[in-house]
């Protein structure tokens, strides 16, 4: 008696994810987060906030890829949206690799500097076919037996020319990824990305069930006032190029001098300076039994600050030191 197999059988694309570490695994000034924001083709866009600059700073979406050999590759298109102009734009790559000797692998890369590529703010569509130039390579054991050179970034070749080559023809794309930064100065602008498409089948791009925020870690931060308390403080200050996202804002006081405890975004002198950077304001006064505040919001449905942007405390009355602000927040 034969015994029964089971046959899974995977589509050719996996579920998209987002990605914005360095190689060595560390932070970088990059994030990239599944937002409900410029949606013109479903429910989700994935927002790649490259941050300031360093060289390897960036946000990618990627996707795997089952079992595609390179040269079956007709077409990729992304279509993005620029938050403003700036001198690069979201790029591709695809990850390829020998099906006989997994250790022999690269990355060919779209330049993101590549003339067809919209720098401008607004929206943009790009399409890589075979006759797309401004393709290079970085690999790992490539065979000297190429005709292509890699490893140094400007090498360009078209599409066409890694898929005819001797050693790339054969290889298989493991992963395809739409990534934005990794360039050497200045601070970039969010891109989102809404739609991609590989040989005209669409990637869905969404979250998995389990998504809140895909975001740095939650941070919590304390701090007393002083006298006088009248007088605007900052409370927290972002890393260059992030916005503070507030979960929740705790405000206490034990002074029997009643005053509006203000929590705001920005450096105004109060919290009437600029009303729409309000996160929130509540009167305390430890004669009427109305010692302490709380207000909490949903992750990913909470206050957000503009990139840079402090948060600032004060208070309406001198409090003195009889007074506390604690907020628990994350950066994107």
């Amino acid at each position: 008696m034969s015994v029964p197999t089971r046959v899974i059988k995977r589509g050719m694309f996996g579920n998209p994810t987002l990605q914005w570490l360095k190689n060595n695994g560390t932070e970088s000034n990059g994030l990239a987060t599944w937002v409900k924001e410029w949606t013109r083709y479903g429910e989700w866009t994935a927002k790649l906030a490259a941050g300031t600059q360093t060289d390897d700073d960036y946000g990618a979406v990627e996707f795997a890829v089952n079992g595609m050999r390179l040269d079956a590759l007709k077409s990729i298109r992304y279509v993005y949206r620029m938050g403003g102009t700036e001198l690069v734009a979201p790029n591709v790559a695809i990850h390829v690799y020998d099906p006989g000797d997994i250790d022999n692998r690269a990355d060919i890369t779209l330049s993101h500097t590549h003339d067809d590529l919209g720098v401008t703010g607004g929206w943009h569509k790009f399409d890589l076919v075979p006759a797309t130039t401004g393709l290079f390579y970085y690999g790992n054991n490539i065979p000297s037996t190429t005709g292509l050179t890699g490893d140094n970034g400007t090498s360009l070749y078209t599409l066409t020319q890694y898929q005819e080559d001797a050693v790339f023809k054969t290889y298989v794309i493991s992963k395809i990824t739409i990534e934005y930064g990794y360039y050497s100065t200045g601070h970039l602008t969010a891109a989102h990305i809404a739609k991609i498409s590989v040989n005209e089948e669409d990637i869905l791009l969404e979250p998995p069930d389990s998504y809140t925020v895909v975001g740095t870690e939650v941070k919590t931060y304390y701090k007393a006032t002083v006298s006088d308390s009248t007088t605007k403080v900052t409370l927290v200050t972002p890393a260059t190029g992030r916005k503070i996202r507030v979960l929740s804002v705790k405000c206490s006081s034990s002074s029997t001098t009643g005053a509006l405890f203000e929590t705001y975004f920005h450096t105004g002198a109060n919290i009437t300076s600029t009303v729409t950077n309000a996160i929130d304001a509540s009167y305390l006064d430890a004669d009427l039994n109305t010692g302490e505040s709380f207000a909490g919001w949903p992750d990913g449905a909470s206050p957000v600050g503009a990139a840079d942007e402090v948060v600032s405390m004060r208070t309406s009355a001198n409090v003195s030191a009889a007074g506390s602000f604690t907020i628990v927040y994350r950066e994107e």
